[in-house]
């Protein structure tokens, strides 16, 4: 069986984007796993950026993080804006 030239292009190009794809999922995990209970929000932030969706409550505040970028990621602050919790879904 022989492979037409446009194909197998395809299916290399289709083969780069998953590898770059899995290779910035893993990179972005290791910084993720990089936060710690304790962390201010400021160190959060410089580490990994803004949040896509705030939320404050009377505990404090859950920073959630979801894109191509990141896998659904959450951190989780209390009333002092120090880190109590980090959730990766």
């Amino acid at each position: 069986m022989r492979i037409h030239r446009p194909s197998l292009l395809a299916l290399l190009v289709l083969a780069g984007l998953l590898v770059w794809w899995y290779h910035f999922q893993g990179q972005n995990a290791r910084v993720f796993h990089q936060i710690r209970i304790g962390m201010t929000q400021t160190q959060v932030k410089t580490l990994i950026g803004s949040p896509q969706v705030k939320i404050v409550d009377e505990r404090g505040e859950e920073w959630h993080y979801s894109s191509l970028r990141f896998p659904d990621m959450s951190v989780y602050f209390d009333t002092n804006a120090l880190v109590r919790a980090v959730g990766i879904k």
